[in-house]
């Protein structure tokens, strides 16, 4: 037996340098694979049959490799595929495999195999790490004497792991990240490095750390500021020189848990919200806007009246961490006051607001009438607080109802049906079963904001409060005030009928769709509108109320011809997501709305887009919106409420003109829906296309940290992009986490346009409620759209669409749409010489092709995958990229394509196809074999059966083995790290690198 004659310490790093080389990954041939007789001249053959696979019958057969030199290489192995020829006799049978480290002076035995079948089958691996030399030679031979009777040998196949001959060069590189927030960064190296290491004196930022077997850097930063780095590569040639990584840590996002609008009712207890759990564990200090309804010590909110108080949490952050301020709203309303189980209850302020319903009478503003009656059958006072003229906590007993009769109005106890009379002896008021003539009821009119009950044989009389006395009693002398307060019924639409009866003169809630269409038209206190509600006023018809409010989804929809009579207030609200300074796009829904007013705090600015220098104008406070032009408002907090309207405002309708410019080099505008309901983008471009490109960009702050608004060309990072044309296709912004999809713009959405013309032109046929996941439901066999996904390592993606259908052409076209701009990453098709993030296409053939284009801002690992489809690609229509460099083709409906490249932009690497032709099919052959995640687990899948998967951790060790001998199977990974999976499929080994 010869012994290996490298030490195990050079195997072992040999191997770890095979193992994790970021640029030569996998095995390498050392020699040809030999796979049959004739084309291999360089081996010895004696006594060898056959033309399609080495025949070895007789003791005198036997082939021999060419000299190899394994110094070059580890982790060297040997793989052939066996049958028997002949017959099965044991003896003839018996495959003997010897190895040389003297060019074939002498051999040593490396093992026997015993093929069991008639057909070529892979054959245990050998492992021939432990030889090393220059004149290595492996034989093959049997030592039968049958001439008819032996074995066949194919498929011969040595592979092993380059050993570098120069030492590791890194890559330098730049990184950004943020405190608090996940960062990882692999180390780009030459050479297969072996080990890593940070160079002595040099430190890597706060938080991160260094994987010293594989390259790379992660952790969460806990320090901002800039650092560099010096981090040194060695393989079996040497180490490198130290090479600088520059970090650039920003400041961390403070958040807060737990802080969120809260509903209170008048008796509720003192409340806290976190005292100091951010993020970043820093003390949080609170703010109460309106004391009158709630005051704050410390973290604990104190209620002190009916109302709304924006609640405000800030904090003033540190080296590492921005500073924070977010708000709430907290709304505070009387405890519930209802009768019967239901309404609520309003001050009485006018004599035509006097109509048959229930009522509390109270004098002053403090006090209320209860039906207590002493002995003389008086009625008695009952004290009762009130407060911002409501009544609080009325029991039934204090109830009373007005009711129509002969002569009027008629006041009476509801609860023993006992009428209120005047007595004429006793000059004062009294409690009667039974009202036999028309003098004992009183009669209700108003004087000089006092109630005055007369009747017509006392009409002199003043029904008073006797302060001497408690009790009410009929007096001419000086007065006091008595006040009514009504009860107000209310009433939930839900989309079919309602829950408290006929809405007229009742407090309206609308949480289904209601229509004029189909249902009558109604007279009401309040409307409030809720999420998914939609009231929907249609020609001819009026709506009338008090006060309306169209709350966060809600929606209003005139048509025209139609009115909505308020008498008060017209609200909206919309709830944002958007962080502390970051810059919105809103379009006012209300008429002569100041957009400095919209939150409980001022924002800082208030600016509109001037085309014709591609900057934002900041405008004075009060800016008064103009219809459906869109405003850039800085976000004075985190997450703040809009509220659109006021006590007399009054909402956008009917046709509404917007004047573009066109006439500069730059024509973009940004406009916006005028509506208080959400806006049918496809409708608004089909009734503007001669005044409109079909591509509507929306400012999406999420995907980015810009707190500073420049020109809208610049660049296409924080634009989500949308296709008007046809059924409409959307492509979200860089790197953003939203996903939008429909046709529609909520209420208050602005965006920009591209104009062709002067003038856009909103109507009430394009408002609707529709909610957008019901749309860009394809139907056909020809019509589909799928999006693209470019992934980086260091963090960020960009997205495009491709859309199939009716009407697009497939040359450039209004269906297609160019992205903003460009910027240091980006991943498109092209028609010609644009570059787009939609490509609209004329219908579907399975010949077409898609060619795509991709730029990356530094060298690294690439991920392109499919993220959506719909119509066709829903229905399993392949949809193959094509690697032009590589000549691979990969369905990715069944999996991401994991790339490398270098800095720069290429246009010509990659294609979308949706057929193999015969190159193809020999193409993805080759690599039908894949790994991907799925979920939390692994799952590795091939067209041929998969006989072994083995998994290496990080230092060589074998931690997994499985023969699942099916072409597909699931595997979990238990610890974080990066491994090694070797597979064997069809005879073929299959090596992929893969990171937990």
């Amino acid at each position: 037996m010869i012994s290996k004659l490298q030490p195990l310490s050079k195997m072992t790093m040999t191997f770890l340098m095979a193992l994790f080389s970021i640029w030569t990954w996998g095995q390498v041939n050392i020699i040809p694979t030999r796979t049959d007789v004739s084309g291999f001249t360089n081996w010895t053959d004696t006594n060898v049959a056959g033309t399609t696979y080495i025949q070895l019958l007789q003791a005198t057969s036997s082939t021999i490799t060419p000299s190899m030199n394994f110094d070059s290489y580890s982790g060297e192995t040997l793989d052939f595929k066996a049958r028997t020829f002949g017959g099965t006799t044991p003896a003839e049978i018996l495959l003997t495999v010897s190895i040389s480290v003297d060019n074939g002076a002498n051999w040593t035995v490396l093992g026997t195999r015993t093929p069991t079948s008639t057909t070529l089958v892979s054959q245990t691996q050998f492992d021939l790490s432990s030889y090393s030399g220059n004149s290595v030679k492996i034989k093959f031979s049997v030592g039968g004497t049958n001439n008819s009777i032996g074995v066949g040998i194919d498929d011969i196949d040595i592979k092993g792991f380059v050993i570098p001959s120069n030492p590791p060069t890194i890559t330098p590189s730049l990184q950004n990240g943020t405190v608090g927030t996940s960062f990882s960064y692999q180390v780009q190296a030459t050479n297969s490095p072996s080990s890593y290491a940070v160079a002595s004196g040099s430190n890597l930022p706060g938080g991160l750390s260094l994987n010293t077997s594989n390259g790379l850097i992660s952790g969460t930063p806990t320090t901002a500021g800039t650092f560099a780095t010096d981090i040194t590569a060695t393989n079996g040639a040497g180490t490198s020189a130290p090479t600088t990584i520059n970090f650039t840590i920003a400041k961390g996002a403070q958040t807060l848990t737990g802080f969120t609008d809260q509903s209170k009712y008048l008796s509720s207890t003192p409340f806290a919200f976190p005292a100091n759990t951010t993020n970043a564990n820093l003390a949080i200090t609170y703010a109460s806007s309106n004391p009158a309804v709630a005051t704050v010590s410390g973290n604990t909110i104190t209620i002190t009246g009916v109302g709304t108080s924006n609640i405000t949490a800030t904090q003033s952050g540190d080296n590492n961490w921005n500073a924070f301020s977010q708000q709430v709203v907290l709304t505070v309303a009387n405890d519930p006051v209802t009768y019967n189980g239901v309404g609520r209850f309003e001050k009485i302020t006018s004599l035509t607001d006097l109509t048959d319903g229930y009522y509390v009478m109270a004098y002053g503003s403090s006090q209320a009438m209860n039906n207590t009656y002493n002995s003389n059958n008086y009625l008695e006072n009952s004290a009762i607080n009130v407060i911002s003229n409501s009544i609080v906590n009325p029991s039934s007993s204090i109830v009373w109802k007005i009711e129509t009769n002969s002569t009027g109005k008629t006041i009476f106890n509801e609860l023993s049906s006992k009428y209120v009379s005047y007595t004429g002896s006793s000059n004062s008021v009294q409690v009667v079963d039974n009202v036999t003539t028309d003098n004992q009821r009183w009669n209700i009119t108003m004087n000089g904001g006092l109630f005055v009950f007369t009747n017509a044989a006392v009409n002199a009389r003043v029904l008073q409060y006797n302060s001497s006395s408690p009790r009410f009693a009929c007096y001419t002398a000086s007065q006091q005030n008595l006040t009514l307060y009504k009860l107000v019924d209310s009433t939930t639409w839900n989309g079919s009928a309602w829950s408290n009866g006929n809405p007229d003169n009742k407090d309206v809630i609308i949480t289904g769709v209601y229509s004029t269409t189909s249902q009558p038209i109604f007279t009401a206190k309040n409307i409030t509108i809720k999420n998914g509600g939609v009231l929907e006023i249609t020609s001819g018809n009026t709506i009338a109320a008090t006060a309306v409010t169209v709350e966060d989804g809600g929606n209003l929809i005139q048509r025209d011809g139609s009115a909505l009579s308020n008498t008060g207030a017209f609200n909206v609200l919309k709830n944002t997501t958007s962080a502390l300074n970051k810059y919105v796009f809103w379009a006012s829904p209300t008429v002569s709305q100041n957009m400095f007013g919209i939150y409980a705090t001022a924002p800082q600015y208030v600016m509109t887009y001037d085309s014709t220098t591609d900057y934002y104008t900041t405008l004075s406070n009060p800016a008064t919106s103009t219809p459906g032009v869109g405003y850039s408002i800085k976000m004075p907090a985190a997450n703040a409420t809009a509220t659109f309207g006021g006590a007399s405002a009054q909402p956008n309708n009917g046709n509404v003109a917007v004047t573009l410019n066109n006439t500069s080099t730059n024509k973009y505008n940004l406009i916006g829906n005028p509506y208080p309901s959400n806006l049918d983008l496809n409708a608004f471009y089909n009734a503007n296309s001669s005044s409109l490109s079909s591509t509507f960009w929306f400012w999406d702050n999420t995907s980015n940290n810009v707190t500073t608004q420049t020109g809208n060309t610049t660049t296409n990072v924080g634009y989500a992009t949308y296709n008007a044309a046809g059924s409409g296709t959307w492509t979200e912004a860089p790197s953003s986490s939203a996903s939008h999809s429909g046709n529609s713009a909520a209420i208050g959405q602005g965006f920009i346009v591209e104009a062709t013309g002067t003038t856009a032109t909103f109507t009430n046929a394009m408002r609707v409620s529709t909610t957008g996941n019901t749309f860009n439901k394809l139907n056909g066999n020809d019509a589909g759209k799928f999006w693209l996904k470019l992934a980086t390592p260091y963090g960020s993606h960009t997205t495009l669409a491709v859309n199939y259908e009716a009407g697009a052409q497939n040359t450039f076209d209004k269906f297609d749409s160019r992205a903003m701009g460009t910027g240091s990453d980006a991943f498109y098709s092209t028609v010609g010489t644009e570059k787009l993030v939609i490509q609209g296409k004329s219908p579907f053939t399975v010949d077409d092709v898609v060619p795509l284009g991709n730029k990356h801002f530094e060298a690294g690992n690439f991920i392109i995958s499919l993220t959506q489809k719909e119509g066709i690609f829903n229905n399993g229509q392949a949809i193959y990229l094509h690697d032009k460099d590589l000549g691979t083709y990969t369905n990715l409906q069944s999996g991401s394509y994991s790339f490398s490249a270098n800095a720069g932009e290429f246009t010509n690497r990659f294609e979308i196809v949706y057929k193999l032709g015969a190159l193809a099919t020999q193409e993805i052959g080759k690599t039908t074999f894949e790994v991907y995640r799925d979920g939390e687990d692994f799952a590795a899948r091939n067209s041929k059966n998969i006989e072994k998967i083995e998994v290496f951790d990080a230092s060589g060790r074998k931690v997994m083995e499985l023969k699942p001998n099916t072409d597909y199977v699931k595997f979990k990974l238990q610890t974080k790290g990066m491994y090694i999976l070797k597979a064997i499929s069809a005879g073929r080994e299959y090596t992929k690198k893969l990171i937990k």
